[in-house]
């Protein structure tokens, strides 16, 4: 009899806090380096590394986008090795208040607050700027310029089109 259980095998990749070559549906030629935060059924979060090791953001996914993770690769073992300690506990620290990790929890989380949010929907559409409000059916997005000041647009985004949502990317950080 096969003992085997993907959800469980999952837990054990999120509690190891190594960091796995995720691969997506839509861009199977590709992949992402990261430690994952949380994952579900429903959904999987990530802290996406850069190829120097450094923070590339934090990203929810539907988990059904997600068609595989590598891990115990000489490449990640390498990688590991340029991570410094204190970046996954910065990404920790960008969800600790993410009580339901899914796309309307981060909403939750992140409404009304200064942090700054990437919503990838449509192909490859994606304001980032703050979420001002949410609901049951979808969230209010406040786009704001390259000086985060300056609001740009307003967009009211449902929750079914949304394909990712993404924080503490380099791009929008003020250092």
């Amino acid at each position: 009899m096969n003992n085997f259980n993907f959800q469980n095998e999952l837990q054990k990749l999120v509690e190891s806090k190594k960091l796995i070559a995720v691969r997506f549906r839509s861009v199977p030629e590709e992949f992402k380096v990261a430690y994952i935060l949380n994952a579900n059924s429903e959904f999987t979060t990530i802290a996406e590394i850069t190829d120097t090791g450094g923070l590339d953001g934090v990203s929810i996914y539907p988990s059904d986008e997600i068609s595989s993770l590598g891990f115990k690769t000489e490449y990640l073992d390498e990688l590991e090795t340029k991570v410094d300690p204190s970046t996954l506990n910065r990404a920790l620290a960008n969800t600790a208040t993410v009580k339901d990790f899914s796309f309307k929890g981060f909403a939750a989380a992140f409404a009304n607050t200064d942090t700054l949010v990437e919503v990838e929907y449509e192909t490859d559409f994606r304001p980032f700027g703050k979420i001002t409000g949410y609901d049951d059916e979808g969230l209010y997005l406040e786009e704001c310029d390259d000086e985060f000041d300056t609001s740009l647009a307003s967009f009211l985004i449902k929750f079914p089109a949304v394909q990712c949502m993404s924080l503490d990317i380099p791009y929008m950080r003020e250092e």
